[in-house]
């Protein structure tokens, strides 16, 4: 891939893999994976053929590794930063790896590795100059493993961010909330947004990834240089006695595909209205027709605001079921809760439980 001017395919175990990378070393894997693009598309070819395992060459199998030789100006636009991109490839080659697995639809775990790959340079004075990447099959297998899917990403914005965090938030994005998967533990992020990861608390995640992540991202939907943009909120176990740590942080992604959904996006918006339709007439007790005008009126940008309302609602409604003085109205309640989330939310206020 000449320039990263293309969009590139990452298999989600890629984006989700946790390593101990610096910034500059994470760039240097992104151009890996942009440069590997057909070692990719063989390995999610192969598997949505049916392949339960990859297969490798004859020679790969026999030495239980693959070599590939990348030219040191893929990896590297400036000449002149060569020693620095050898430094950084033997000190990748030293720090180990955690590939996630699913276990079961609902359980991931993380197989760890000493080193994604080993290098070996090419002879002083060659001349184009280049690495070739040592990596051992049992990595391949999970490094390359399409079991829980994979995703485009435009490589060009993606390099576009100054800040690790927003780069990380642009995958996750692909990775995680566009399929569905809104709500994440902030233990995780403080992981994945920081080759650090060490954070003791959800403030200072927030403080130091997640809004720089949302500041720089938003400034880039406005410029035009980014389809995306996004907010958060944090939900916690006791909204009564906040803890440390939130429970989840839930995201809301809105891109400029929003305003006019395609059909995928208008199913998932019908059956969501259906889902909330169905929980204000057997969890709160609404009557079927005022259900119905209220989840008409849900727009797809809406989704995260709403989740978060029903959070707090039913954290709200246990804790008065607690204190022995339960919602006598239960559906009356939520229609005039929802009603005036819809109305702020119509006009763009933000919502902000009470």
């Amino acid at each position: 891939m000449k320039n990263h001017e293309e969009k590139i395919v990452e298999l989600h175990v890629m984006s989700l893999t946790l390593n101990s990378y610096t910034v500059y070393e994470n760039r240097i894997l992104m151009r890996i994976i942009a440069f590997c693009q057909d070692d990719i598309h063989d390995a999610i070819n192969q598997q949505c053929k049916g392949a339960k395992l990859l297969t490798f060459s004859r020679d790969e199998v026999s030495e239980q590794m693959r070599h590939t030789k990348i030219p040191l100006r893929e990896l590297e636009p400036s000449s002149t930063h060569y020693s620095k991109l050898r430094l950084a490839l033997q000190s990748m080659a030293s720090k180990g790896i955690q590939i996630p697995y699913k276990v079961s639809q609902k359980i991931t775990r993380y197989a760890s590795f000493p080193q994604l790959f080993t290098v070996e340079f090419s002879p002083a004075g060659r001349k184009p100059p280049y690495v070739i990447l040592h990596t051992k099959l049992e990595v391949l297998r999970y490094y390359l493993s399409n079991q829980t899917g994979y995703h485009y990403l435009d490589i060009k914005t993606y390099f576009q961010f100054n800040h690790y965090p927003t780069r990380q938030m642009y995958r996750l994005y692909y990775t995680c909330i566009a399929g569905g998967q809104r709500q994440l533990r902030p233990e995780f992020l403080a992981k994945y947004l920081s080759p650090q990861g060490n954070y003791a608390s959800y403030t200072a995640v927030k403080r130091d990834l997640l809004e720089v992540a949302r500041k720089e991202m938003e400034q880039a939907y406005q410029t035009q240089q980014c389809e995306l943009h996004f907010d958060y909120v944090p939900l916690w176990k006791d909204e009564d006695k906040k803890d440390i740590w939130a429970d989840r942080v839930l995201f809301n992604f809105q891109s400029r595909r929003d305003v006019e959904l395609d059909s995928s996006r208008k199913a998932q918006l019908d059956m969501y209205q259906h889902r909330v339709s169905l929980k204000l007439k057997l969890e709160w007790n609404m009557d079927q027709g005022p259900a119905n005008l209220l989840c008409i009126r849900i727009k797809y940008t809406m989704l995260a605001a709403i989740d978060e309302f029903f959070h707090h609602q039913e954290w709200f409604r246990q804790k008065m079921q607690n204190k022995g003085t339960p919602l006598t109205n239960p559906g009356g309640y939520m229609h005039t809760k929802l009603n005036a989330l819809l109305n702020k939310l119509e006009n763009n206020i933000p919502y902000i439980h009470t």
